[in-house]
């Protein structure tokens, strides 16, 4: 399922070149169309930036505005699972010599997180989407040859 997901994936990375940029506004059915797309993305394998980005660009919103809506929509989702984790973490508290390891991987998260946003953007901007689908097709095709060779 993760192999044909990413060849999804892929596909409409492939054909988010052909996306015609429309300038059209968010407005209440395109978001909801948007989320759907990232509902769909509980699918492994199934990028759920590429595929909000890819339908927003088909209902012909700006490039840059539909990414920077679509990292808007990550935060309750983000938000969601560290309350999932919340309980885990209170029932089994860190150890005081961890805190500083975790803060560390914190910082550093954020931070490289904050770059791969940053490159996205520019991805997005010079309309180089097609590269990760490349990407995605190469990935899908290595994990489908290691399923058959261990098959």
């Amino acid at each position: 399922l993760v192999c044909v997901m990413l060849i999804v994936t892929g596909t409409l990375m492939v054909l988010s070149r052909y996306a015609v940029d429309r300038d059209r506004k968010i407005n209440s059915l395109r978001s909801l169309l948007i989320g759907c797309a990232q509902a769909c993305a509980i699918l492994p394998g199934l990028s759920r930036s590429g595929s909000t980005i890819f339908v927003g660009m088909l209902l012909g919103v700006n490039r840059e505005t539909v990414a920077r809506f679509s990292f808007i929509m990550s935060i309750p989702a983000i938000l969601g699972a560290a309350v999932l984790n919340a309980g885990e973490v209170i029932a089994h508290p860190p150890a005081a010599s961890s805190l500083v390891n975790l803060a560390g991987g914190t910082m550093m998260a954020a931070f490289t997180g904050y770059l791969a946003i940053n490159l996205l953007l520019d991805v997005i901007r010079k309309n180089r989407l097609p590269w990760f689908g490349y990407y995605c097709f190469a990935v899908a095709g290595i994990g489908l040859a290691t399923l058959a060779v261990m098959n």
